[in-house]
């Protein structure tokens, strides 16, 4: 398997529309593990809520560890051209 690096930014939007970077980081393509390393960095620990909704691509990785993460939190692909 090649290892492709990709970043992983995430965004936060609340109710009125603010919006906040959260997180830029590299992580390994396809890896569960790089985005379960995100989702437990400091600022997200910090969260009393889980997200209501997480939107991205189609990158399984992601999805897997929002699932473990935030169990509670449902899921939007969104289309990219």
């Amino acid at each position: 398997m090649d290892d492709k690096l990709y970043l992983l930014v995430i965004m936060g939007v609340d109710d009125t529309d603010r919006k906040e970077l959260l997180a830029v980081v590299d992580g390994v393509r396809e890896s569960e593990m790089s985005g379960t390393e995100v989702l437990n960095q400091p600022q997200f620990q910090k969260l009393t809520l889980p997200p209501k909704l997480a939107i991205g691509n189609g990158a399984l990785d992601f999805w897997n560890a929002i699932t473990k993460v935030w169990p509670t939190t449902h899921g939007k692909r969104m289309n990219v051209f």
